[in-house]
């Protein structure tokens, strides 16, 4: 029993599983983006269309879930997410108008609210890794990169023409803040177990991907969104600059768009 009981203790330990799940999560993404583009894309010419196949493509992430590793299992949340605030914002009728906002900003609380559950909590921390000085220049950053979106998309919030601007920041703020939670402090630390140091370009192109439908202009804003707000996050190691720098990025353009629109 004694030698049995040493030779136990003195054999080396066996050597770990071959972690597969990154590589996984890849080919899960390599799925994924080119199928949330092309949705957009069929949304320019039949919306009830693109409409169910982002719904499939919900379906069908929730069905991969048991069929994925660890780090791909936080990611599938929030990639569920996406879609499912897509269908729900489509199905709202109406252009500009609170009942719309106040649907669409519900359905993006709800969708992310449910990936923040399967997530780690320190994902959506304020405080971060940083000072506030820090967070505070990544909100100043909102200033130009505001007029940098309205310089690749002027047409961006023509919808808000005939609303007043203070009436169309408050219906835009609520679904932006929600997916500023989203694409920036869920799906970044998401993909970093996944893609790595792509983590800020990755989601900055399924951010971009969600805005195809509106043209290229929009979608390359949209990608000089996410990767300077993604690289704050990183940086900063929180969602409190890139929030602030939103609650400045939405108003300006609103109020720039709404400037050159009566000039």
């Amino acid at each position: 029993m004694t030698s049995r009981s040493a030779t136990s203790v003195l054999a080396p330990p066996a050597p770990p599983e071959p972690a597969v799940s990154p590589v996984l999560g890849r080919v899960l993404l390599a799925e994924y983006l080119p199928a949330l583009a092309a949705l957009e894309l069929l949304r320019t010419v039949y919306v009830p269309g693109a409409v169910a196949g982002l719904a499939f493509l919900a379906l069908a992430l929730c069905a991969r879930l048991p069929l994925v590793g660890e780090q791909a299992a936080a990611l599938l949340p929030v990639l569920v997410a996406v879609p499912v605030t897509r269908v729900v914002t489509e199905a709202v009728p109406g252009e500009a108008s609170p009942a719309r906002a106040a649907v669409a900003a519900l359905a993006l609380g709800v969708a992310v609210t449910a990936a923040a559950r399967a997530c780690p909590r320190d994902w959506l921390r304020l405080r971060g890794d940083t000072g506030w000085g820090e967070h505070a220049a990544v909100m100043l950053a909102g200033v130009p990169l505001g007029l940098l979106v309205h310089l690749l998309a002027p047409d961006l919030l023509a919808v808000t023409g005939g609303v007043p601007v203070l009436l169309a920041v408050a219906l835009a703020a609520p679904a932006g803040l929600a997916a500023e939670v989203l694409f920036r402090g869920l799906l970044i630390p998401a993909l970093a177990g996944v893609v790595g140091r792509w983590d800020v370009v990755v989601a900055a192109a399924i951010y971009a991907s969600t805005f195809v439908s509106y043209g290229t202009p929009t979608a390359s804003a949209a990608l000089a969104v996410g990767l300077v707000l993604g690289w704050a996050r990183r940086r900063t190691g929180s969602i409190a600059g890139v929030i602030g720098a939103y609650a400045v990025v939405m108003p300006l353009t609103v109020l720039v768009c709404r400037l050159v629109a009566e000039s």
